[in-house]
């Protein structure tokens, strides 16, 4: 079984996939040079705009978390509710911010009454 290893354009609906490829056809391009001639402009007008770190610039919903995390809400909980975005995309996006070196995890026991319980807080890095 052989695999592309060629950038494609998928899941497009088949009229418009149809129209592409039979333009790109006349206009003389492949497929895959194509794809990836957009791909490396739109990284470019991506870097002018929000600088050469791509990963450093947040997206609206990393700048919610981050405003809520501002504001205050260092639990998981906390920032849920403040930004209204579901915990699976919360989770998604403190990872990135982690990762990215926005926020830094802490582990903070909650009270005295509940011995051992742990819980995670996110906290602001100052650059």
């Amino acid at each position: 079984m052989s695999y592309r290893k060629s950038p494609q354009v998928r899941y497009l609906p088949t009229q418009i996939n149809a129209n592409l490829r039979r333009a790109l056809q006349l206009l003389g391009y492949r497929q895959s040079e194509w794809l990836l001639s957009i791909a490396r402009q739109t990284i470019q007008d991506a870097k002018a705009r929000f600088g050469p770190d791509l990963f450093f610039a947040l997206n609206p919903d990393e700048t919610a978390v981050m405003a809520a995390i501002t504001t205050g809400a260092a639990e998981l909980q906390q920032i849920i509710d403040e930004t209204g975005i579901m915990q699976p995309r919360i989770d998604a996006i403190l990872a990135q911010l982690v990762e990215s070196g926005h926020l830094r995890k802490v582990k903070r026991g909650r009270t005295a009454g509940q011995r051992g319980a742990q819980v995670d807080l996110w906290l602001v890095v100052e650059k």
